[in-house]
């Protein structure tokens, strides 16, 4: 191989290279971008309590704990966060706090001052 044809083989090497690192960061861009996603199983978990009523312990305005009933009116998503929108004192709910403070289903009621029961007596705020 001749010191020309060397050349015009390492020129195409180079720009096969630089192709390749190319292709390379716009898959890195696309896996950072998928990663800012939250996970599409929490996703479809949100989107069942849209339309949904229940009872949730908040705080007033006065600082007081209070039994509210909410109602979810939509979902949205900031960077990997989801927030279910309800009506209410507090108005973003997150989904790690139905079950805790948030409560659907039957017995909603009964559990959210079961919960407020509990809060009100650990901080001193008796009914």
């Amino acid at each position: 191989m001749t010191n020309k044809e060397m050349n015009i083989s390492l020129k195409a090497e180079v720009e096969q290279l630089k192709d390749d690192n190319k292709k390379l960061n716009d898959l890195l861009t696309i896996i950072d971008a998928i990663n800012d996603i939250p996970n599409l199983s929490d996703i479809c978990k949100a989107v069942k309590y849209i339309g949904q009523t229940g009872y949730a312990i908040n705080i007033n305005m006065r600082d007081d704990i209070v039994v509210e009933h909410i109602e979810i009116v939509k979902l949205e998503i900031y960077e990997k966060d989801i927030w279910l929108i309800g009506t209410g004192t507090c108005e973003f709910y997150s989904l790690s706090i139905i079950g805790k403070t948030v409560f659907f289903g039957e017995n909603a009621k009964q559990q959210a001052e079961k919960k407020y029961k509990e809060l009100t007596a650990q901080s001193g705020k008796g009914e």
